[in-house]
């Protein structure tokens, strides 16, 4: 039997059979002047502020990518007053040439708020891993570079197990009480043959035969130009909130949740490697980092 996993939102409860407490408000407050128009038994009234009521009442309820139309609204209307007042206009600091300070963050709207901290030695290489902290979400986040061999050759049996390991990780995450939030992240760029190349001048001999040779060079030439390269990221995020009350017990401050962070790092990747078969799982540094977000905007940088 085949599992099929679909997109996953957050369960939403609403006051009054799912409506929040603005939406029912407006239900109620616009049905007045229809009880209104019946009570004075004016009937060709009724009906036109009944078919304005119920336009209104899809307006506000009926959700359109998850937000309702008065939402969308709202939203067009103060984006079109930041945009008049400039508010939506960024210029960075060292493009104005006013970076004084390189230590302050100099990114635009909410991204002001992300700092990047480095973590206490982990792990046998005593790696220093990159802590995202958001001030303004109030999240705690790591990211891991994995390596999965893909599901293309797998026979059915095998993608259920893989499928059934998702499940499990997403259990896992549950029961931990800690992590609200996990991101899986794959993304495809063009490959200009930089890293092959390099791994062919490290191990290619000079004694090796001129055919071979030939032949690897006109396979490089000919596969670079259509080869692409794919590069997937693992990230779980835990709110502040929940983070805080054990970070006091591990020694507060930053390596407190540095320290609750890596103990859940630990039961993730036992997941990651075990029931989604992942082949490699690498936490990324401070450094690490930034390349991953630098070549997801210029993958040509990466070379």
């Amino acid at each position: 039997m085949a599992i099929v996993y679909g997109d996953y939102s957050k369960d939403r409860i609403g006051w009054f059979f799912g409506r929040t407490g603005w939406q029912l408000g407006t239900l109620a407050v616009t049905s007045l002047p229809v009880f209104w128009a019946v009570n004075t038994r004016a009937w060709p009234l009724v009906g036109t502020l009944a078919g304005a009521w119920v336009l209104l009442a899809l307006l506000v309820v009926v959700p359109v990518r998850g937000r309702p139309a008065t939402g969308w609204l709202i939203a067009s209307v103060k984006y079109a007053i930041g945009t008049l007042t400039g508010w939506t206009v960024f210029r960075s600091r060292a493009g104005q040439g006013r970076a004084d300070d390189l230590d302050r963050v100099d990114l635009p709207g909410v991204l002001a708020g992300v700092s990047i901290h480095d973590g206490p030695p982990h792990g046998p290489h005593q790696a220093r891993v990159a802590i995202i902290q958001d001030t303004a979400a109030r999240t705690w986040a790591v990211t891991a570079s994995v390596t999965h061999p893909g599901i293309g050759l797998a026979d059915p049996a095998k993608r259920q197990r893989l499928g059934a390991g998702l499940a499990d990780l997403l259990d896992v995450c549950a029961r931990t009480e800690l992590i609200d939030e996990v991101l899986l992240l794959v993304r495809t760029v063009p490959d200009d043959g930089a890293e092959r190349d390099l791994w062919l001048r490290r191990h290619r001999r000079p004694t090796s035969p001129q055919l071979a040779r030939q032949v690897n060079d006109d396979l490089a030439l000919a596969l670079s130009r259509a080869s692409v390269r794919t590069e997937a990221f693992f990230t779980l995020v835990v709110p502040e909130p929940r983070l805080g009350r054990e970070a006091r017990e591990a020694g507060g401050g930053l390596d407190g949740r540095a320290r609750v962070l890596y103990g859940l790092m630990a039961e993730v990747e036992g997941q990651l490697r075990g029931g989604l078969g992942m082949t490699a799982v690498s936490w990324l540094t401070s450094p690490e980092l930034a390349l991953a977000v630098r070549t997801g905007f210029a993958p040509g940088d990466r070379a």
